[in-house]
This record gives C-alpha cells, structure tokens and sequence, in this order.
C-alpha cells in the first residue's frame, strides 16, 4: 500500500503504524527553518506611528496603534529581534493638528542639528523619554517595558508577540515638549546582535537626606543603577538604592550605597518587588535638588 500525502512526504509501500517514530500528519512536519513563515502568515511585521505627546499629563499615554502583533501555533515558537527606532520629533504646534489625521503627518527630524526654537515655544525642544510596552509568550504570556533610547534591540523566543508604543507615568518627572513623535519598531527572524534593552524610571527632584516614593521593580530587571542629574556637573552621584518586599516600603530584602566609588550596577535581589532612593548628593535641596532616576538592565 502506498501513501501521498502533501508534498515533500515521503512515499511508502507498506503499512504503516502509529508509533513508527514519522509523522503523519502536516502539522507535525514544520520544518524549524520554515517556522518564522508559519507564524508571521502574512501579518505586518513594523509600523512608523505618530503619537501627540502631551508633558503636561501625568498619566500613561498609550500611541495609538501598535507596532504590530505576530502570533501562531506554539510549536511555531522562533527566535526574533525587536528593533525599536530612534525617535523622531514632527515641527507642529498644537492648533495646527485639528482635525488632522496624526498618521498622515510628515517632516520630522531626529535629535541632530535641532537648535532652532520648538513650533509654538521660545525655547529648542526637550526630548521626552519614551518607551515601548513588549508583550510576548508561548501559552503563557510575560511583558515588559522597555527604553526607546536612540535605538534598541531586544531579543525574543515566542510564538506570540505584540508592541506598543507609550511613554510611562514616571516619565512626567522628566517631562519633554509638548508635540507629535513618531517612533517605529519592526520584527525580524534569529539574534543577528546582541540585545540592549533597559528600562529607565524617573524619581522625580528628591532634597540631600529626603526619600523616594516607593516604586515597583520593572518586569526582567537584571540589575539597576541609579542616576543623579547635576545640570552644572559638580555634584557626584552619592545615594542608598534600597529594595522592599511590600508596596509600602517596608520589609527590605536590599541596601546598596551608591557613590562614584561604587556607582553600580547593583543585582536586583530576589523579592526585590519594588524600590525608593534615599538621596545623600550634598545639601542640596528645594529648587536645588537633584533630579534622580535608576536605570535597570533587563533579561530580554
């Protein structure tokens, strides 16, 4: 008895059985080289997005539309990178975009040669931090938040992923200039570079001696560094970064001294959930404090 079956199966002239170790059906028989083509089926794979970005919100402000959104059968799990794009700024004042479809809008630049004053302001433009929310999974489902930087790379084994575009809560402690952003991310097959991907949280101004709100740990931090920002350059960055069980700040699993002897990166210790700084940078404080943040490294 010979079998036919859908091409590339081989032919047979005697019976077979369950068992026998060969699959019988087309399913079983993806190929690992073919499994990028079996999940994508034709699905976009990147997205260029535009997003009104407003500095005086202190909520999480979610683009729009996502980047995109790939998935299939788990045994089509693949390895893939996440490219995420320089962000690019659109020179347009706030009553010029009604009625407007954002999408539509062109003419940005990037962060080279923008000296003249902002559309709408007396002053050059501030870049505001913005982020990406990763969500990925093989029957069951992790995410992260994830820095654009001027760029990032992020790898990925799944068999379902989908990334948007936002910039976080925290992100109103930094804010930027109010306006139309545009940041793209795009999809491909294996690891062809290594990942970079970090997440930034920003504690806002905090006074010499003076306590952070308590903050969660970001989803896959690795290990965290923590950031004061001196806009004249004469204050070394001395703070304690401190780890806590509970939403409240209490029961502290971690203690680590930050200053230019030791300025990190320090191992986000396991029931490390969430975390404040305790700033020791001087005297300074009031209109004089330093604006910190913790920037951690993430498993992705």
């Amino acid at each position: 008895m010979s079998r036919r079956g859908y091409k590339g199966d081989p032919l047979y002239d005697f019976l077979r059985y369950p068992g026998s170790g060969e699959p019988l059906r087309r399913e079983e028989m993806t190929d690992r080289d073919d499994a990028w083509t079996e999940l994508i089926k034709g699905q976009p794979l990147g997205k260029r997005i535009v997003m009104n970005y407003d500095a005086a919100s202190a909520d999480v402000q979610p683009f729009p539309i996502e980047f995109f959104q790939l998935g299939g059968f788990n045994r089509n799990a693949v390895q893939m990178q996440i490219a995420l794009s320089s962000p690019f700024a659109i020179p347009r004042t706030q009553a010029s975009l009604a009625g407007i479809e954002l999408q539509n809008l062109s003419g940005e630049y990037g962060n080279i040669g923008t000296t003249e004053d902002y559309p709408g302001t007396v002053e050059p433009i501030i870049w505001p931090p913005v982020s990406a929310l990763v969500e990925w999974g093989t029957n069951a489902r992790a995410h992260a938040i994830v820095d654009a930087k001027n760029g990032t790379i992020l790898n990925i084994s799944a068999s379902w992923i989908r990334v948007i575009g936002c910039f976080t809560a925290d992100a109103a402690n930094a804010p930027g200039t109010t306006g139309p952003y545009v940041l793209s991310a795009f999809a491909s097959p294996g690891w062809p570079s290594r990942s970079s991907a970090q997440r930034t949280i920003y504690l806002g101004k905090i006074d010499s001696g003076d306590e952070s709100d308590v903050f969660a740990v970001p989803p896959f931090a690795r290990s965290a560094t923590v950031i004061g920002c001196d806009p004249t350059g004469a204050t070394v960055t001395t703070a304690t970064l401190l780890f806590w069980q509970s939403p409240n700040g209490t029961h502290c699993v971690g203690t680590y001294f930050v200053s230019g002897n030791q300025p990190g990166p320090f191992a986000v210790p396991n029931g490390g959930q969430y975390f404040s700084v305790i700033a020791a940078s001087g005297e300074l404080s009031g209109s004089n404090a330093l604006l910190y943040s913790v920037v951690f490294d993430l498993s992705i």
